[in-house]
């Protein structure tokens, strides 16, 4: 019950950030970055307002040796000048060389991401992970990412 009501209590205050003020969230149209860690890759950003873009990513996760492309809808609330909350979803598609296995499923996405004023930088820590529809779930899929915004 009290893990219920924590995370009833992060969503509405995630809510509440999003509707009080209306602040520009970000300050940059796209990117273009990688991916390190989990998975290791490529990832593109386009901010369709000022608080809500589309992410799509090819990446490979060289523990189970896994290949997966996804594109994600993310919701960007300012925390503070340059320093963003994110959170949202989309669709992953890949596959499990270790194991034969394709893979397909919800991609669930939450992160923090910071745009250095004086560069062309954004780095961003996130989570990611795969709730699987065709095979077993992959919930280690967190990275560090760095883009080149323009």
């Amino acid at each position: 019950m009290k893990k219920k009501s924590l995370i009833l209590v992060f969503a509405l205050a995630i809510f509440t950030l999003s509707i009080s003020k209306e602040v520009k969230a970000q300050d940059y149209h796209s990117g273009v970055g990688v991916s390190l860690g989990y998975p290791l890759g490529f990832e593109y950003k386009q901010f369709m307002s000022s608080k809500s873009a589309i992410s799509a990513s090819f990446g490979y996760t060289p523990y189970n040796r896994l290949m997966l492309f996804n594109a994600t809808y993310q919701r960007h609330v300012p925390v503070y000048e340059n320093l963003n909350l994110y959170f949202g979803g989309g669709l992953s598609i890949g596959s499990i060389y270790s194991h034969n296995e394709f893979v397909m499923g919800f991609t669930p996405n939450v992160g923090i991401e910071y745009k250095i004023p004086s560069a062309p930088i954004a780095v961003a820590v996130d989570y990611k992970p795969v709730v699987s529809f065709t095979t077993r779930s992959q919930f280690n899929q967190a990275a560090l990412k760095l883009f080149y915004t323009f």
